[in-house]
C-alpha cells in the first residue's frame, strides 16, 4: 500500500502541469503585453525602448497579461495530474479490490490525494510565475481590489509578493482541488479519459456563461481565476467555489455507487 501512495505523489503529470502553466503564462505575458514586439520589432532609440519596457514591468501587467491565454483553460492544469486515477480505477480498485480492508475508504483517500495534486499543480505552477515576477516587477497601484479586503492595511502595495502568494495558495489551490475532485468523479461515472478531460472544462464554461447571463454569483466560476482585479470582497470571491463543491459531491456519490455495483 505504501508503494501506491508513493506512486501517486511521483506523478509525472503533476510536473507536466506545473511546467505548462509556467511556460504558457510567460508566453501569454510576452505576446499580449507587446513586450516581444517592443524588444525585437519596434524601431526606436534604445533609451525610449528601455523606458517602454520598464512600463510593462509592473505587477498589474504581469498578472493580467500572464493569465490572458490561461483564463479559458485554467481547470486543465488541475485535470492533467488526475489522469493516472483512471489507471488506478481499472487495476487497483477493480482487479485488486480484495487487497483493501475497505475499498470505499481507499477510493476516497485516492480521490482526496488527486485533489491535492490537482490543486498543488495549479497553485505551484502559477507560483513559479509569480516568483519570476518578484525579481522583475513593482506594484503600480496601491490596491488590487476587493480580494485584499480581509486585510486591514494595504498588503498588496507594501508586500505585493506576499499578497499574491496568499492568493495563489488559497483561491487557486481550492479552485484546482475542486476541479481535480470533479475529474475523479467524472472518471468514476464514465470511465473514459477523454470525457474526464472535456467534461470538467465544459462545466467550467457552462457555469461561467450561465452565471454572467443570469447574474448568479455562485456560478461565475471564471472570476476565481482573476481575483487580482475584482470588486468582490475576499469572502465573496470564494462563493463560486460552492457550485463546484456541490457538483463534485454529485459526481463522487454517483460514481462510487456505480463502482460498488460493478465490484459486487
Amino acid at each position: 500500500m505504501t508503494n501506491i501512495y508513493k506512486k501517486r505523489f511521483q506523478n509525472k503529470y503533476f510536473f507536466l502541469s506545473c511546467i505548462l502553466i509556467f511556460v504558457i503564462s510567460i508566453i501569454s505575458y510576452l505576446v499580449t503585453s507587446q513586450f516581444l514586439r517592443i524588444l525585437l520589432v519596434q524601431k526606436c532609440p534604445a533609451e525610449s525602448k528601455h523606458r517602454l519596457l520598464d512600463q510593462l514591468l509592473y505587477w498589474e501587467f504581469w498578472l493580467s497579461n500572464g493569465t490572458m491565454y490561461n483564463i479559458n483553460i485554467f481547470p486543465l492544469y488541475a485535470i492533467i495530474p488526475v489522469i493516472p486515477f483512471y489507471t488506478e480505477l481499472k487495476t487497483i480498485f477493480k482487479l485488486g479490490a480484495n487487497r483493501f480492508k475497505s475499498r470505499k475508504q481507499e477510493l476516497y483517500k485516492s480521490i482526496f490525494t488527486y485533489g491535492i495534486l490537482g490543486g498543488g499543480a495549479l497553485s505551484l505552477g502559477f507560483y513559479l510565475y509569480l516568483l519570476l515576477g518578484s525579481y522583475l516587477c513593482l506594484p503600480q497601484l496601491s490596491s488590487l481590489g476587493g480580494f485584499e479586503s480581509i486585510f486591514h492595511y494595504q498588503l498588496y502595495h507594501q508586500h505585493p509578493f506576499l499578497f499574491l502568494t496568499f492568493m495563489c495558495f488559497t483561491m487557486y489551490f481550492l479552485f484546482g482541488f475542486l476541479f481535480a475532485i470533479m475529474t475523479c468523479g467524472v472518471i468514476l461515472c464514465f470511465e473514459n479519459r477523454i470525457t474526464a478531460i472535456l467534461f470538467p472544462m465544459l462545466i467550467y464554461v457552462a457555469f461561467s456563461y450561465l452565471g454572467f447571463g443570469l447574474n448568479l454569483r455562485v456560478l461565475q466560476v471564471s472570476t476565481c481565476t482573476t481575483v487580482f482585479c475584482t470588486e468582490y470582497s475576499t469572502l465573496q470571491c470564494f462563493v463560486p467555489l460552492l457550485s463546484l463543491f456541490c457538483t463534485d459531491l454529485l459526481f463522487i456519490i454517483l460514481g462510487v455507487k456505480k463502482n460498488e455495483k460493478i465490484v459486487l
